[in-house]
């Protein structure tokens, strides 16, 4: 039974995965097509720069809490 949700839950994934690529290629389809080099720089830098953002913020904040929460277990603070 597990077995078969895990590849049923893979496969969702990796649909998901294959559409979000699938629509950011066309978007950029388009956007060459109608935007300057110039402003597809600019997309692209600030797609870049969001993208470092949400790969680098959840390992601060699981450093932040882990510390957090040893600190409180080791003043017995439940």
């Amino acid at each position: 039974m597990n077995a078969a949700k895990a590849s049923r839950s893979t496969f969702l994934i990796l649909s998901q995965n294959i559409i979000q690529f699938g629509i950011g290629l066309l978007f950029f389809t388009i956007a060459a097509k109608m935007l300057t080099k110039i402003d597809i720089g600019l997309i692209s830098t600030f797609t870049f720069i969001s993208v470092l953002f949400v790969s680098l913020a959840p390992l601060s904040l699981q450093v932040a809490a882990t510390r957090y929460m040893a600190e409180s277990l080791g003043q017995n603070n439940r």
